[in-house]
């Protein structure tokens, strides 16, 4: 199955816990105020840094560079944030103006909501001025596992989700909307939201600006890798 990632892996995560996830410097906070607690590094995969903590919202931002245009962030969902009330989120972000104060992320959010069972709901939100304003909510089964992808990307005049389920070895669009509102200037973030009981784990970093011409290497069914 042909790959819908163009670009990199930028982080894949292998090396000692760390807490915060950190990486010599290439992770941080998103912003001190709106956003001021990260994850943490724990057996190579990132997480919420500890169990039935006030903060239920965990994101770490990737420091190194922002992207503009066609923007990809991806990563492997390995495992779901849940809480004893129900499922927590696994959240891809990119982020314009993130760590420059209060009340001034634009960009866009994609949460991806663990319903129990193979329930899944994924809802897309556009930022402005750290307002959140709900684009399109879409159904699907069970997105996490060792070997699957979720990606966020800006493309065209769109905005897109998408979902490589590796045992079908199949690609699926969640969520497509029309929406240029943001396009410049665009951090990566990851998130998990409400993991009280399972704090919910990322596996590796990839995105940037997208490249027609990139070409993944081919470990196990396929990799995005350079």
């Amino acid at each position: 199955m042909a790959s819908r990632i163009t670009t990199p892996t930028l982080d894949n995560m292998n090396r000692a816990d760390e807490d915060p996830l950190y990486g010599g410097g290439i992770w941080g906070v998103v912003d001190p105020v709106d956003y001021p607690t990260d994850m943490r590094l724990f057996s190579h995969r990132a997480k919420g840094r500890d169990l039935f903590s006030a903060t239920d919202v965990f994101t770490s931002r990737w420091l190194p560079q922002t992207f503009s245009g066609d923007v990809q962030i991806w990563s492997i969902p390995y495992q779901p944030p849940i809480f004893y009330f129900g499922g927590g989120h696994s959240s891809l972000r990119l982020f314009q103006n993130a760590g420059l104060g209060t009340s001034t992320i634009n960009g866009y959010i994609a949460n991806f909501q663990y319903n129990g069972g193979v329930s899944s709901t994924c809802r897309l939100y556009r930022m402005d001025n750290s307002i959140a304003t709900l684009l399109d909510t879409q159904s699907a089964g069970f997105l996490w596992g060792h070997e699957n992808f979720l990606l966020l990307e800006t493309l065209d005049d769109k905005v897109r989700t998408s979902w490589y389920d590796a045992a079908s070895d199949t690609w699926s669009t969640l969520n497509e909307v029309t929406d240029n509102t943001h396009r410049d200037d665009l951090s990566l973030v990851l998130a998990l939201i409400d993991g009280d009981d399972v704090p919910g784990e990322w596996q590796s970093l990839g995105g940037g600006e997208a490249n027609t011409d990139f070409v993944p290497q081919i470990i196990r069914r396929w990799t995005v890798d350079h």
